[in-house]
């Protein structure tokens, strides 16, 4: 999907997405780690963050930290059928690797990325 390009969807189609979700997210992507999930109104939507830290303890000659910063906004637009969604992320990682025969490997890095679109509504008809 490209950026502004418009998307239908069918409002009876939506249904309200538990916390617990974000956690079954962390779980079987990150294998474990710890995460929290922030939301907060805006005067014409809502915004919220999903933070995720995963840290290796080592115990497979591989230490490191990964940690992913998700932000969305949400501004409805004055019609009440529409809305226009933006995704802020990021993601950080620290690996170092000390395996027995290789070589030893330090990585740090990030990538970002923003992304928007909007949602309309079908009419009810």
């Amino acid at each position: 999907m490209a950026i502004g390009e418009s998307v239908c969807f069918d409002p009876k189609l939506l249904f309200p997405l538990p916390l617990q979700a974000f956690d079954q997210y962390r779980e079987m992507y990150f294998e474990g780690g710890v995460s929290s999930v922030y939301l907060w109104d805006l005067d014409q939507g809502f915004a919220g963050v999903i933070l995720i830290k995963k840290a290796g303890d080592g115990s497979k000659k591989i230490r490191g930290c990964w940690d992913s910063i998700h932000v969305v906004e949400v501004q409805e637009k004055t019609s009440g059928r529409a809305a226009h969604y933006k995704l802020t992320s990021t993601s950080m990682l620290w690996l170092q690797t000390n395996k027995v025969g290789d070589l030893p490997l330090k990585f740090v890095g990030n990538a970002g990325f923003v992304t928007g679109f909007f949602l309309s509504a079908k009419s009810a008809t």
